[in-house]
């Protein structure tokens, strides 16, 4: 009967806080609103753990803190928290709100401990972690992305690890959000849990896991693949080297390569797998061969090849070294044959001279058919026609414009002014 008088008598905050302290928190509910202290109202639908309806009273308001505060909790209870109410009527899909507030990283330390899972056996925080991909808040994806994989993985030995795809959507997220190093070290978990779980799995002895080729190209695209290359290290050196090989990354390989080289060599393997091994190695030794041979890198490509007991082709390469190094010799003593008078009648810009050419840069002689130089990465000056087409020296017309070019010894007078044979060569079938 008491408490009944009171009720009457109270009108206004004080009814509403008398409510709220007899725990009768619906009607204090509902007192609050009346006097439009919505915040308070907002407390007592807390108080009744109804944190949607609590986050969508904070959403129409404004009130950004405590709305974020009243969805973390809709997430840990399960209420509904895929979209929320607007001022206005309308509704709003969690990562678009989370988004315009910029409480996407607030949100996902929060809740990246929550190990609710949906209808499908899915963690809640790999579904918003789709959601936030779709809006393009990658970094934030990427985390609730690893969390999934760690949070459904936890406790189990390699044979049954699950959804280890989620790591490379991790992986993938970070690189579009220019977190490179972070990518490369996501992928590189990506890589070794794949590994364990061929490991685990294979019978017969082959690892189908160790073929890297697929992340080592997903990196390349993202733009990590050096940082994926340093952070995987020695994991499996001589493997990833190959597989750098195969994508057509030899800079890379060679780096790798010999890095580890006199190190994993001492490591202990049964007969099967050193046998592999030296395969790939020899496979490896002679792609490198042939990759600083075409540099024109030839003392290299020559102890490359002695390491690979290749004592033939080693001497070769030694003895074409010499020789180019004694043609650049000579070319650096002779004078340019040609007057600047002479290359304007023979439409040459620069004498073109044969043998390599010394980098104006960094002294290395070089191929006079490169554009570059492989040592300091020096843009080298190609010779030029008069119709500005760059030239090599083992050409004999300008591809432009048709006039012979020409060569080192021959006399001038039989070099054609501009203006005559400069017809396009006849093909055959004209």
């Amino acid at each position: 009967m008491l408490n009944k008088i009171k009720e009457l008598v109270l009108s206004g905050a004080n009814l509403a806080r008398h409510y709220e302290g007899k725990n009768i928190f619906d009607k204090a509910y509902h007192e609050y609103l009346k006097i439009g202290d919505f915040l308070k109202a907002g407390e007592m639908l807390g108080n009744m753990g109804k944190w949607h309806e609590a986050a969508n009273l904070y959403i129409s308001h404004n009130e950004t803190d405590r709305a974020r505060r009243a969805i973390d909790n809709c997430f840990r209870t399960g209420q509904p928290w895929e979209t929320f109410e607007l001022e206005n009527g309308r509704t709003i899909p969690i990562e678009l709100w989370l988004k315009q507030k910029r409480q996407v990283q607030r949100f996902v330390r929060y809740i990246k401990y929550v190990e609710t899972l949906d209808k499908k056996g899915v963690p809640l925080v790999v579904t918003l972690a789709e959601k936030l991909k779709q809006a393009l808040e990658f970094k934030g994806a990427a985390e609730l992305y690893r969390t999934g994989f760690r949070m459904v993985n936890k406790n189990k030995d390699a044979k049954s690890m699950i959804n280890e795809v989620w790591l490379r959507y991790a992986s993938e997220c970070l690189a579009r959000a220019k977190l490179y190093a972070d990518a490369a070290e996501c992928m590189k978990e990506l890589t070794i849990t794949e590994v364990n779980i061929g490991d685990a799995l294979a019978v017969t002895g082959y690892n189908p896991y160790r073929d890297y080729s697929h992340n080592l190209k997903t990196a390349r695209e993202l733009n990590f693949l050096p940082q994926l290359v340093k952070a995987l290290g020695d994991s499996d050196p001589f493997n990833i080297a190959y597989d750098l090989l195969k994508i057509q990354e030899p800079e890379l390989s060679i780096e790798l390569f010999f890095e580890y080289y006199g190190r994993i060599l001492d490591k202990h393997v049964n007969d099967q797998e050193r046998e592999v091994r030296n395969k790939k190695i020899q496979y490896c030794l002679n792609q490198f061969v042939i990759h600083h041979s075409r540099k024109g890198e030839y003392k290299r490509a020559a102890e490359i090849a002695l390491l690979n007991s290749q004592k033939e082709i080693a001497a070769d390469l030694y003895k074409k070294a010499e020789q180019w190094e004694r043609k650049a010799k000579e070319n650096l003593k002779t004078p340019s044959r040609f007057s600047g008078e002479n290359v304007k009648d023979t439409g040459v810009k620069v004498s073109l001279e044969e043998g390599p050419v010394k980098c104006p840069h960094c002294g290395d002689f070089v191929d006079p058919d490169l554009e570059v130089c492989p040592g300091c990465k020096n843009v080298l000056e190609l010779r030029v026609c008069e119709c500005g087409q760059k030239l090599k020296s083992h050409w004999e017309r300008c591809p432009a414009c048709q006039r012979i070019i020409k060569k080192p010894g021959t006399p001038l007078s039989s070099v054609k002014p501009p203006g005559e044979d400069t017809k396009p060569f006849k093909i055959f079938g004209e």
